[in-house]
């Protein structure tokens, strides 16, 4: 019996169907390629925000203040711009941060050379949160955080300086006074902390829609007893 061969019909359509199944294999990759960084992006943000207010929680509630002059510790709210009804900068005293994992990994057990090396470790610490840079940004944008060991009387400038968000296009705060909320906050006249700061901000990806979350500061007087007592709490 004579065997029949393929025609050329049938590979061209063989072809033509193959084409056309790469065609939509390559449509399906390239839509779900799309999907994931379409997916990925907004979860990175939601991530990183998460981290921003995670990270202003945690230092706000090691805030502290002492009226021993001593010391210099201290919590200010104001304005750069020189505006009386707004806190654009937010500068406080600390205790108990951490050392950076480079100290913790150094072998030199000297304690002046640490010092000369990574700075002073111990003791208070000076932290500022601002929207503006205190030297040259070097074209930087977002939330700048300043850090200085030890804390020192001048809170506008001295320490180093980072981008704690580059999410962040906007930054304000409010002082609970265990009675309202106040637009500024100054240890010098009020001699204690605020019992709540509240953080206002806004997102570079959305600078309509405000979002605000509010820190309890433990330190504060006053704080523990509204706890007990079961009083109103902001």
């Amino acid at each position: 019996m004579k065997k029949r061969g393929i025609t050329l019909i049938e590979v061209l359509v063989a072809a033509f169907l193959c084409a056309i199944v790469a065609m939509a294999l390559s449509t399906a990759f390239a839509v779900t390629v799309r999907h994931q960084a379409n997916f990925e992006r907004p979860r990175q943000d939601f991530e990183a925000i998460a981290f921003f207010e995670d990270r202003v929680r945690n230092l706000l509630t090691k805030a502290v203040y002492s009226n021993d002059t001593e010391q210099s510790t201290f919590l200010v709210g104001d304005s750069i711009s020189g505006d009386a009804s707004v806190s654009d900068r937010l500068v406080f005293s600390t205790l108990g941060m951490k050392p950076s994992g480079t100290i913790v990994a150094s072998d030199d057990t000297d304690f002046e050379n640490r010092n000369k090396t990574f700075g002073t470790v111990g003791g208070v610490t000076e932290v500022a949160l601002s929207m503006t840079s205190v030297g040259d940004s070097g074209g930087r944008e977002g939330l700048f955080i300043r850090k200085q060991t030890p804390a020192d009387s001048d809170h506008t400038n001295g320490g180093f300086e980072s981008v704690l968000s580059d999410l962040v296009a906007d930054v304000s705060f409010e002082f609970w006074d265990s009675t309202a909320w106040v637009a500024t906050w100054d240890t010098a006249t009020e001699t204690r902390l605020p019992e709540a700061i509240m953080v206002h901000y806004y997102l570079t990806a959305d600078t309509d829609q405000e979002h605000t979350f509010v820190v309890r500061l433990p330190n504060a007087q006053g704080a523990q007893a509204t706890t007990d007592t079961g009083g109103e709490t902001p």
